[in-house]
This record gives structure tokens, sequence and C-alpha cells, in this order.
């Protein structure tokens, strides 16, 4: 009865075995394909318009803080938000990984949106900062307008990536 058992067991175990090899085989194929779209989504620079998108949405949320509280701790995270919006526009214009997203027909007019208006929202910002801006709605009516333009070229980009992923 013992060896019929463990013959029993031995067979169950092989069947484990060879059932968790399947499952790590598909994971890694899983992740294979997953690290080639994050690689081609760094490389189209799909990152870079997603990154811009999210820091002028943050940018226009730091300016209406500021604007309502005028507080010393809201002027400094407008400074630095101010700064990181403009790195992200910097990535767009002159990186190496958004070179090509600057060649495609579709985003050129946003793009050069972006990089055209970059020092008018800076300077408007500047001016903000500084108690000398006549008019904050027309800084936040820009940087609405020109967040909705990185939003089109993030869902361009991403679209395109989840068709190469979908192929």
């Amino acid at each position: 009865m013992k060896p019929r058992v463990l013959r029993l067991f031995h067979w169950i175990l092989i069947g484990a075995i060879l059932i968790s090899l399947g499952a790590g085989t598909q994971l890694g194929q899983s992740l294979v394909r997953q690290g080639r779209l994050i690689e081609h989504t760094y490389h189209q620079g799909s990152w870079g318009a997603a990154q811009t998108d999210s820091e002028a949405l943050k940018l226009a949320l730091a300016v209406e803080r500021f604007r309502r509280t005028g507080s010393t701790a809201d002027r400094q995270a407008l400074a630095v938000q101010r700064e990181l919006y403009l790195s992200r526009i910097l990535f767009l214009r002159d990186s190496a990984e958004a070179s090509r997203i600057r060649t495609i027909p579709e985003l050129q007019d946003d793009l050069s949106s972006l990089i055209g208006t970059a020092a008018t929202i800076d300077a408007g910002i500047s001016s903000l900062l500084d108690g000398t801006a006549a008019d904050g709605d027309a800084l936040a009516s820009l940087i609405a307008a020109e967040r909705g333009k990185a939003r089109n070229m993030t869902q361009f980009l991403l679209l395109q990536d989840s068709a190469l992923l979908n192929r």
C-alpha cells in the first residue's frame, strides 16, 4: 500500500512542478512583452508627453492655490512646479528620447505650441510670484490650453504604443 501512495504522491508532485513551470514561462513571456512596451514608450518619448501633461496639471493647481492663498509655502511650491514643468518642455524639445516624436507630423502643432508658450508661461508665473501680474486668469487659461495639447500628444502616443503591443 505504501509504495502505491508514494507513487501517487510522486506523480502529483511532478504534475505540480510542471504546472508551476508552465505558469512561470507564461509570466516570463508577459514580463518580456511589457518590458519591450516600456522600452518602446520611453524611446518614443511618450513618457515625456505624459509627464508634461501631469506637470501642467500640477502647475495649474499650484497657480490657483497661490492665487488663492498667497502664502510663502504656496509661493515655493509654485516655483518648484514651474521648474518641473519647464524641465519637461525641455525634455520634449531637446532630448534624444523624444527625438522621434518631434518628427511625427500629427504632433507638430501641439509640440510647437508647448515649446513656444513655455517662455510666456514662465514670465507669467514670475510676474505672479513677484506681485506684478495684472491678470492671473489669462495665465491659468494659457496653462489649461497647453495642458490640453500635452494631453492630446499623450493620447496619440499611447494609442501608437497600444497598437505596437497588440500586433
